[in-house]
């Protein structure tokens, strides 16, 4: 069978190197699919539509093992039919005819809606699928319950990412407000809605527990850092004699460390 060589390169189409990981030409797709995708290019929509279909495609590859070892090796696409070398056949992404998945098809199962979920744009293709029995559309089914249940589960995983997070143990674009938490005075930063979020006593409490113990777990693995650097500092003092000897062991009792301090104020201020 001819091979089909893309116009254009699917590394460089994503934006990512020739040795992105599985995650890294995952958040590339999900970025240029929402920047592309013809609904949101309405003045634009032919040339979206080809962005949008180039950019599926090269995810469609690079996301399966299979298709992104022969596209390395050979630069080039497998047409729709020709059968991969190895034991998976012609069955190319996760299980499915991949030459069955529109542009469209991708997106929405990448986002956690079945193929054609979106609309009437699939319904031709669709129809014909069911004329061919009932036993293919189940197998399909079956076929594709797996790589649904990971979808969804990656789009749990992205929702509760963006989750908006109360506070800031540090000054941070969005946190520009600082406060300290009553029983330690803990400095953390909250947004301009944090006060509207947390009216009652109890409330506020409950939070400035939770940065306290954030903030005890940050110092106490500083301090085991400081720790070691200071063990080190001895070590290497113990390889030299005299007067080097005296100016290191001296730079050693000078070192400061400051999360170990700060570990022992939270420590007291717990019991």
């Amino acid at each position: 069978a001819l091979r089909e060589a893309m116009p254009r390169d699917h590394y460089s189409l994503l934006g990512v190197s020739r040795d992105a990981s599985d995650a890294d030409i995952k958040k590339a797709y999900r970025k240029e699919a929402l920047k592309w995708h013809p609904d949101k290019n309405p003045d634009n929509k032919e040339a979206a539509e080809k962005r949008f279909k180039e950019i599926s495609e090269a995810f469609k590859v690079l996301s399966d093992p299979d298709e992104r070892a022969h596209y390395d090796r050979y630069g080039e696409t497998r047409q729709q039919g020709q059968a991969p070398r190895g034991p998976r056949g012609h069955h190319g992404h996760h299980g499915m005819y991949a030459e069955e998945l529109s542009p469209e098809d991708i997106f929405n199962m990448f986002f956690g809606i079945p193929p054609g979920g979106r609309g009437p744009r699939r319904a031709a293709p669709r129809q014909q699928q069911y004329a061919r029995g009932e036993g293919n559309v189940n197998l399909n089914l079956v076929q594709l319950f797996p790589l649904l249940m990971l979808l969804a589960f990656s789009l749990l995983s992205s929702l509760a990412s963006i989750e908006e997070v109360p506070y800031s143990l540090k000054r941070i674009d969005g946190y520009g407000l600082e406060r300290r938490t009553e029983l330690s005075g803990v400095p953390y930063w909250v947004t301009e809605a944090f006060e509207l979020q947390h009216t009652d006593a109890a409330s506020l409490r409950k939070l400035e527990d939770r940065v306290e113990n954030d903030q005890l777990s940050r110092v106490r693995r500083r301090c085991n850092a400081e720790r070691t650097q200071k063990q080190k500092m001895v070590e290497a003092a113990n390889h030299y004699a005299g007067a080097e000897k005296t100016r290191m062991l001296e730079a050693v009792d000078a070192y400061h460390m400051y999360y170990c301090d700060e570990k022992d104020r939270l420590d007291a201020m717990k019991t």
